[in-house]
Order: C-alpha cells, then structure tokens, then sequence
C-alpha cells in the first residue's frame, strides 16, 4: 500500500526568525511545507535546512502573485500569512461561509472551539482551558491549573478526544503560543482533528467561546476572588457538569439546553 501524503502548509513571508521557525515547526509536526517569500537566497537556504519543505519565490505582497502560487501548489491543510511579521494567522481547509455564519455545524464533532480564561483567587490566578462543541455549544472538555502552558490546553482537549472520539473535527483556537506548540500539532494530528487559529485582529473568529466564559463569570464567579485554586476548580466543574451542559438554555440551540439539543438531535437521526 502506498504512503498516506503528507498534508500541505503554505507559510508566507518567510524570513528570518519567526518566519523560519513557524516553517520549521510544521515540517517537524508531519506537514510538508511550502515556504513563499520575495528573498530567493534565503528560501534556498531555509529548503535545504527543513527536510521535504518547498522554496516559492513569491511577490507575498501582490495578491494575485500570490494566489497565482498558491493555486499551482494545490489544496493546503494549513495556510499561515505574514509569518515573517509574527501573525500566525492560520486557516486550515475550511469552509469561510461556516465563520460566516458564526460557525453553525449541522453536526457533532465536526467543529469544536477552544480557548483560555483566567480566574482570580487568593492564591494567585487560575487558567481555564475549554473546548466547545460547536454543534450544540456544549463544554466536552476543560482543564484549569496555576500557569498558562502548553499541558493546560492538552489536558483540555484530551478529556474532549476521550468523551467524543471524533473521526474528523476541526478545532478552533486564537493565536496563543499554546496552540501553535508542537505537541499541540502532534496531538491534533494522531487524534483526526484538523487545527486552525483565528487571523490576527479578527477576534470575532473565537467569539463563541469567548461568549460561554462571558457566562461563567456572570452567572456563576460574579466578580468574586476565591478563597484558592481548588475552591474555584470546584465551582467551575460544578457550573459546567450541573448547569451549562445539563440545563442552561440557549437561544442559539431554540431554547434549550446543549445537552437536550444534542439528544433531539439524536433522536432525530434514529428516525
């Protein structure tokens, strides 16, 4: 049986840096990896420093150029623009008209969402990460902890791969250095989710988990600073598992709760 293909990623405006190393940690995460630059030199040298990686000399700044590359390269999994400038602003194959429509998926686990909050306590702040369904804006997976690292969102989207078991999803993310680790690709990649990060001044693209933490701190943390990270962590696993899933109504999903709509949803297809 022939070798699966490797999935395609664009990066342009690679130069020095940053742009180099975004190239670098996709060809290290199973891509491979098409470098478009206007500097002819330095993308030869980078395509002999990053095994199976592709030099395109590209005018980045002229649009049709560069849609005139991208075209002769062929469907990409991953496209970063301006890497050089450090805007991570991946999109993988997705449909735009889905952003568009404020991410309304016919189905589970085919998109999911994910994202960062902190907490106040008296021991200092706690970070919670969350991975929505976009389907019924349900919470499948959450993690809270004392620092911000790569492991909080893994621990997050672990919990969500282990109730779900999605065959292909997307997972949507901003632009945190979280989201852009190389375990975080390795991970998405062994576990048939396809990442993609929201463009950089475009904070709309994450707004329906930024909405679900508007919630939480309004209905449940009110302004209140917990007395330690372990009372807060009960509270919010409480919020999530007793009331957001269970019973908060939404009127995105007709009034009722994620949990609810995802079982008329099921009893849909029974029938």
């Amino acid at each position: 049986m022939a070798p699966a293909t490797k999935p395609l990623a664009l990066v342009t405006g690679v130069g020095p840096g940053t742009g180099a190393s975004v190239a670098r940690r996709f060809a290290e995460g199973g891509y491979r990896v098409a470098m478009l630059a206007r500097d002819t030199a330095r993308l030869a040298a980078l395509a002999a420093e990053i095994p199976g990686s592709i030099a395109v000399p590209c005018d980045v700044g002229d649009p049709a150029a560069l849609e005139a590359a991208v075209a002769r390269l062929g469907p990409a999994k991953v496209v970063v623009h301006n890497a050089v400038g450090g805007a991570f602003g991946s999109f993988r194959d997705i449909d735009p008209a889905v952003l568009q429509r404020n991410f309304d998926v016919a189905k589970p686990n085919r998109a999911w969402v994910t994202d960062i909050t902190y907490i106040r306590t008296w021991e200092g702040w706690l970070y919670l990460a969350v991975v929505m369904d976009l389907f019924s804006r349900r919470i499948v997976g959450w993690a809270s902890g004392p620092t911000i690292r790569r492991e909080l969102v893994l621990d997050a989207v672990l919990m969500a791969v282990r109730q779900r078991h999605p065959k292909h999803a997307i997972i949507h993310s901003d632009q945190g250095s979280q989201y852009g680790s190389d375990d975080w690709l390795r991970f998405c990649r062994n576990n048939h989710l396809e990442p993609s990060m929201s463009r950089r001044g475009n904070c709309w693209d994450n707004a329906v988990a930024e909405s679900f933490f508007s919630s939480l701190k309004k209905e449940r943390i009110k302004k209140k600073i917990y007395r330690n990270r372990a009372l807060a962590q009960a509270d919010i696993s409480a919020y999530i598992e007793s009331f957001y899933n269970p019973t908060r109504r939404h009127s995105h999903l007709g009034g009722v709760s994620p949990e609810n709509f995802e079982s008329a949803g099921r009893r849909k297809r029974v029938h």
